[in-house]
């Protein structure tokens, strides 16, 4: 198990909350990394859909639309928070 620095002096300081807060907000930097790949990984295959009128007719109206705008705006909030 690696520590950030900032998680090694609060263990060595005795103040395991901040110390466990560190942890939990690297794990948090690391699923947030993972679900940035994924979001990426999906986007081409809802542009795609979007992009294909007789793919688009098998969902509702709006529906792949509003998934494709929810996908892009996850990407810009996790691209802004790194």
């Amino acid at each position: 198990m690696t520590y950030t620095e900032q998680e090694r002096a609060a263990y060595m300081a005795g103040d395991y909350k901040t110390a466990t807060a560190y942890a939990k907000l690297e794990e948090a930097k690391k699923l947030t990394e993972s679900l940035l790949d994924v979001l990426y990984d999906a986007l081409p295959y809802v542009e795609d859909v979007l992009a294909d009128p007789e793919q688009l007719k098998c969902f509702r109206p709006g529906v792949v639309q509003a998934h494709a705008k929810a996908i892009r705006a996850a990407i810009a909030k996790a691209e802004a928070a790194k």
